[in-house]
């Protein structure tokens, strides 16, 4: 039954004013979240905190691991949980990993046997 109090004609003209200036002024500001995209598309794959998914280092040290995970991915070599699973993906259509188990949440791989 309550709700905000009608302003007077004084209070709604200020209101509206302030407003105004506060649109005028974000229109010159670009926003930060273009300055983070612009940043990450700038750099390759590689310098974007990827490792290279195809040298022998990486593998191997996936082979070192009982079950490959997105998160264990992720967390051993600091990288987002959306780009180790692009990254085990891609593995796995390459064959160099099988997929163990899992849901549609998470995937266990393991290193194919070569």
């Amino acid at each position: 039954m309550g709700g905000a109090k009608k302003r007077s004609l004084a209070q709604a003209e200020r209101q509206q004013s302030l407003q105004s200036k506060k649109t005028a002024g974000k229109a010159e500001k670009p926003k930060s979240g273009e300055k983070a995209k612009s940043k990450l598309a700038d750099k390759p794959a590689t310098e974007a905190g990827l490792p290279n998914i195809n040298s022998k280092e990486f593998i191997g040290e996936l082979g070192k691991m009982k079950a490959v995970t997105p998160s264990s991915v992720a967390s051993r070599f600091n990288m987002r949980l959306s780009a180790a699973k692009d990254v085990l993906e891609d593995l796995a259509r390459s064959g160099v990993l099988t997929l163990i188990g899992g849901g549609n949440r998470l995937k266990i791989y393991a290193v194919a046997s070569s």
